[in-house]
């Protein structure tokens, strides 16, 4: 079993994955290896942004350490906490049976959801996936 697989469980019991738009975002909840954090895709950022509270909280969970960081050592303060803006590498991320690998992605201090994927990391994954603007829904593959 690979230990460094950060499960990302949009709906875990389907396959679909319902969702909110605001202001032109799109906001949906997901588990992120066992913690519900609220997810947003905003068409005009290019990167995956990570808050420090969803970063933090990988690390402690063992899933990143500080070899998946740019900056290795200087990514972090004197009392460990991700420095803002440093830019880590995620090794594996499923999102249901959907698999990606290396995805970097930059820790953001105060952002309003714990993961925000701009248009990068979503043509990952949107070959994958169909949306039904219908019901504002992913349908993922089972």
């Amino acid at each position: 079993v690979d230990t460094n697989v950060i499960v990302i469980e949009v709906n875990p019991d389907d396959s679909l994955v319902k969702y909110e738009v605001f202001n032109d975002t799109i906001y949906a909840q997901a588990t992120v290896n066992g913690k519900r954090y609220d997810f947003a895709y905003i068409a005009g950022e290019d990167e995956l942004l990570i808050s420090l509270e969803l970063a933090m909280d990988q690390i402690a969970k063992h899933k990143l350490t500080k070899v998946n960081f740019a900056e290795q050592d200087s990514a972090f303060t004197n009392d460990g906490t991700v420095k803002d803006g440093m830019v880590v590498t995620i090794p594996h991320i499923m999102i249901g049976t959907i698999r990606i690998y290396d995805v970097e992605a930059k820790v953001v201090h105060g952002q309003f959801a714990a993961i925000i994927l701009g248009k990068d990391i979503m043509t990952e994954f949107s070959s994958r996936f169909r949306e039904d603007k219908e019901q504002k829904a992913f349908i993922l593959p089972k």
